[in-house]
């Protein structure tokens, strides 16, 4: 028998005697070793989603509420924000005159200038 599962056979136990044969025990500790890395890998994706999309709320519901992924998951799939809904604004435009005409825009190159 694994020396970890002294705590849960000390726990179960009815009038000194184990209620539960050590292979359920065993069963019961890989579950909730395998349901905990579940809900720590779906929890920390949807908590790096909202604090990236500044959902104050959700974050603190995510960090707070505790339901083995589910929540974790209906958060990614139905209430992110997309990536591609976000709208570009830009702040300075150009107007161009016939008096004034607009320079050419140049752009440096990468490339150091031949040698000849």
């Amino acid at each position: 028998m694994n020396p970890y599962m002294n705590i849960f056979t000390n726990s179960f136990t009815v009038a000194g005697m184990n209620s539960f044969p050590p292979a359920v025990l065993d069963a019961f500790f890989i579950v909730f070793v395998l349901l905990a890395l579940w809900s720590l890998v779906w929890k920390g994706i949807a908590l790096w989603h909202s604090a990236r999309n500044h959902q104050k709320v959700w974050f603190v519901v995510l960090l707070v509420v505790h339901t083995v992924g589910i929540l974790d998951i209906l958060y990614i799939l139905f209430f992110r924000k997309n990536k591609n809904s976000v709208v570009r604004t830009t702040t300075t435009t150009h107007t161009t005159t016939a008096s004034t005409p607009m320079p050419e825009a140049t752009v440096p190159s990468p490339l150091p200038p031949p040698v000849v």
